[in-house]
């Protein structure tokens, strides 16, 4: 699941906010559903990763009740979509949203 997860936030497309996340939930059958953030240049209506990882479970024939494990990979950038994407699962099910933070890698 972290790999999925850090596969999604890699592959997050946010060149203004640096603000890369993915998230990986895993099913109860175990298939996988992720999602990445998906940024546009005025930030709304950008795409969080939960929602398209949401969007992916219905385009399977899964619910949210069919959810085992929920994880939000995101690098530190300053602005966190971990409690936003929480606050949506949480409306959905029962399942505690996990987050990794990918510290940035300075220099010098």
């Amino acid at each position: 699941m972290v790999l999925a997860a850090l596969a999604e936030a890699n592959a997050s497309y946010a060149p203004y906010s640096h603000n890369r996340a993915g998230v990986a939930l895993l099913l109860n059958d175990g298939r996988m559903c992720r999602g990445r953030y998906l940024e546009n240049a005025a930030f709304n209506p950008s795409l969080g990763p939960m929602q398209l990882a949401l969007s992916q479970l219905m385009l399977q024939g899964a619910t949210p009740a069919n959810i085992n494990r929920a994880l939000m990979v995101e690098a530190d950038a300053g602005i966190c979509q971990h409690d936003a994407a929480a606050q949506l699962l949480g409306r959905l099910g029962t399942v505690t949203l996990e987050r990794l933070v990918l510290q940035e890698k300075r220099e010098g």
